[in-house]
């Protein structure tokens, strides 16, 4: 005689997960700069002649940013410090962020024909 299957039900998993960053001032900050729409010039006025596969150029330059803000001295730096910081990236909207090499040719590939919309 086959064995009968009971199905059992799955618990959820409602557990709050908590994460820590070195930069929870600025994760705190987060909705401020979201409310005011500081990176929002970034978004709308920069046009880089550039593919798109994961990130926009825009999206880069807020990365370089950020990475200024919580202490980043070179591009190379966000791949230590701020790519890494998964609740930082989280508190801005995004789920992880591209790599130093990706944005140093983003930042290569702006001129300073670009700049003209910001006068």
């Amino acid at each position: 005689m086959a064995k009968k299957r009971i199905s059992r039900k799955q618990k959820k998993n409602n557990k709050k997960v908590e994460t820590n960053s070195n930069h929870a001032s600025l994760c705190g900050l987060a909705p401020v700069i979201a409310d005011k729409k500081i990176f929002e010039p970034i978004h709308q006025n920069v046009k880089i002649p550039q593919k798109t596969v994961l990130y926009r150029p825009a999206d880069k330059l807020v990365f370089v940013t950020l990475g200024i803000i919580s202490g980043s001295e070179t591009v190379y730096d966000l791949n230590q410090e701020f790519r890494v910081d998964k609740p930082l990236l989280k508190a801005f909207g995004y789920r992880s962020c591209a790599e130093q090499s990706v944005i140093q040719q983003t930042l290569n590939a702006a001129t300073g024909r670009m700049s003209s919309n910001w006068k």
